[in-house]
C-alpha cells in the first residue's frame, strides 16, 4: 500500500509540475515530436522499396566461355565447379547448339544465312551471383574463374554492381546518421526540460528535503514528467508522419507509375514500434532520471 500511495503522491506532484512549467513541458513535447519524427520518417521511407527489391534482386553476373576443343562432360563438371564458387548462386549452361539454334531463330526463316557445317559457337556458363555478395567476393570469385581449366574468357561488367553497393552504404550512412541526430536531439531536449523544472522548483525541493524526504521521493515526481513529455512527443512525432505520408504517397505513387513501378504501402511490423516505444520509454525515464539526480544536488 506505501508504494502504491507514494506514486500516486509523485504522479499528483508531476501533475502539479507540468501545470506550473506548461511553456517549457509544451515546447519540450514540441522539439521533442519535431526531432523523433525526422528518423520515424527516414525508417518510413527506408521501409517502402523493400518488396521491390525483394522481387528483383539485384545481382550481377559473369559469363563464363568455355573453350571449344572441351567435350559435354568437361563443360559439365564446369559447371559443378562454378556452382561451388563463393558467392555464386545459380549457374545456366547454354550449348553451342543451343545458341546457334537461336541466332538462327532470331535471324528469321527468310534469313540467307545457312547453318555452318562445324559451328563456331563456344559453350557458356552463366553464373548469377547471390543478391547482396560483396563486390570484393565478386570480384574474386571472377579472378579464380579465369583460371579454371578449359575457361577460354570470362566476362563481368561488375562496374555498376560497386557503384550501387557504395551508393547503398552511403545512402545506409546517412539515414543513421540523420535518424540517430534526431533521437538524440530528442533526448537533449527532454534532459534540458528537466533541469528547467528541475530549477524553477528549487524552493520547493529545498522545503522537502527540511521536512525530511529522500532524494528519491523528490527525483520521482520530476522522472514522470520527463516520460510523459517524451510520450507525448513520441505521439505527435507519429501525427506528423502520418500526416506527411498522406500528403506525400499519391505524389510518389504517380512519379512510380511513370517509370512502371507500383508502389505499395509498407507497414512497419508492430513487434518494430513496440520495441522502439520500450526503448524511448526506457531511455527516456533513465535520461529524466539523471537529470533530476543532477538538478535536486544542484539545488542544495
Amino acid at each position: 500500500m506505501k508504494f502504491l500511495v507514494l506514486r500516486a503522491v509523485a504522479l499528483a506532484s508531476a501533475l502539479r509540475l507540468v501545470g506550473r512549467g506548461w511553456g517549457v513541458f509544451t515546447l519540450a513535447v514540441l522539439l521533442g515530436g519535431l526531432a523523433l519524427a525526422l528518423p520515424a520518417a527516414v525508417g518510413l521511407l527506408a521501409l517502402q522499396p523493400v518488396p521491390l527489391a525483394q522481387r528483383a534482386p539485384v545481382a550481377p553476373q559473369a559469363t563464363v566461355f568455355i573453350a571449344h576443343a572441351a567435350s559435354a562432360a568437361e563443360a559439365r563438371d564446369l559447371q559443378t565447379r562454378v556452382q561451388a564458387a563463393p558467392g555464386v548462386a545459380q549457374v545456366t549452361l547454354l550449348s553451342r547448339d543451343a545458341a546457334l539454334a537461336d541466332l538462327l531463330r532470331r535471324a528469321g526463316q527468310d534469313a540467307a544465312l545457312p547453318a555452318p557445317a562445324a559451328n563456331p559457337l563456344p559453350d557458356v556458363l552463366i553464373a548469377t551471383f547471390a543478391a547482396g555478395t560483396p563486390p570484393a567476393t565478386v570480384d574474386a570469385t571472377v579472378a579464380a574463374l579465369r583460371t579454371l581449366p578449359r575457361v577460354d574468357s570470362v566476362h563481368a561488367d561488375t562496374g555498376w554492381y560497386r557503384k550501387l553497393a557504395a551508393l547503398g552504404r552511403a545512402a545506409a550512412l546517412l539515414g543513421a546518421a540523420l535518424a540517430g541526430a534526431g533521437l538524440l536531439l530528442a533526448l537533449l531536449t527532454l534532459v534540458g526540460a528537466v533541469r528547467l523544472l528541475t530549477t524553477a522548483s528549487a524552493a520547493e525541493i529545498r522545503t522537502l528535503r527540511l521536512l525530511g524526504a529522500t532524494d528519491a521521493f523528490i527525483r520521482r515526481p520530476l522522472v514522470y514528467t520527463g516520460v510523459a513529455a517524451l510520450a507525448l512527443a513520441g505521439g505527435l512525432a507519429a501525427l506528423l508522419v502520418a500526416a506527411a505520408a498522406w500528403y506525400a504517397w499519391p505524389i510518389l505513387t504517380e512519379l512510380a507509375a511513370l517509370y512502371g513501378v507500383t508502389l505499395e504501402w509498407q507497414s512497419p511490423p508492430p513487434a518494430l514500434v513496440a520495441a522502439a516505444l520500450v526503448a524511448a520509454a526506457l531511455a527516456g525515464a533513465g535520461l529524466a532520471s539523471l537529470a533530476a539526480r543532477a538538478g535536486v544536488r544542484s539545488a542544495r
